[in-house]
């Protein structure tokens, strides 16, 4: 009687066995395919996950008369800058940022700065920001994700409104001229000139921008 069981059984055992080896065969299959043939793939795609190019800016040159007097200049500024590719509801982050900084926006002032930036993704929503709002960004990052405080050099012109028309004056760099300049060049936020001798001398006064590679994390705040 056992031994008619076990030949009873044993057709399912084969079976079980063929089953258990095609599904083995068939992971293996896909691991072979994940890890050598689109290995290279996604080993650059979990890299840019976690690692961002960081443009080092160039201080932009100063302006000065054939006396040595100064007639323009940097000052340090701190802007308010919008990132979408940080994920969460533009809506709620609006809201965070009417009720944390007391700043009103509406979606389609936010889409109108968005629209002038050369990365669709980036914006600025105010500039010369108080000190004060670096603290209350960086705690209530669960509400304001989208949002960080950047540090600028910004122009300044001692004397005013005097030869306004010869210095001219500077502004953020035009989608097309961005998308031209080589990854170390491609900072968002630089001004560029756009009359006067700003312009005129504009690739003098701009210098050259480094660059580096840091890790950040999910928050995007550099770690390394």
């Amino acid at each position: 009687m056992i031994a008619g069981q076990d030949t009873h059984l044993q057709p399912k055992i084969l079976f079980l066995q063929f089953f258990l080896g095609v599904v083995f065969a068939v992971l293996a299959a896909r691991l072979f395919y994940l890890q050598v043939m689109q290995g290279e793939y996604y080993r650059t795609l979990s890299e840019n996950n976690y690692t961002r190019n960081i443009v080092l800016r160039s201080p932009r040159g100063m302006l000065l008369d054939r006396k040595g007097e100064v007639l323009c200049r940097n000052r340090v500024s701190f802007s308010l800058i919008m990132d979408t590719a940080r994920g969460g509801s533009i809506d709620d982050t609006l809201s965070a940022m009417r009720r944390v900084l007391g700043l009103d926006m509406t979606r389609e002032e936010l889409n109108a700065a968005l629209a002038r930036s050369p990365v669709r993704s980036l914006a600025v929503i105010a500039r010369d920001v108080p000190t004060s709002w670096l603290q209350k960004v960086e705690s209530h990052q669960e509400q304001l994700k989208m949002l960080r405080i950047e540090m600028e050099m910004r122009r300044e012109y001692p004397r005013g409104p005097v030869a306004s028309h010869a210095l001219g004056y500077v502004g953020l760099m035009p989608k097309e001229e961005f998308k031209s300049r080589p990854e170390s060049e491609r900072d968002p936020f630089i001004e560029v000139g756009k009359a006067g001798v700003e312009k005129s001398a504009n690739v003098l006064l701009m210098g050259r921008n480094g660059l580096k590679k840091a890790q950040v994390n999910n928050l995007g705040r550099e770690v390394e």
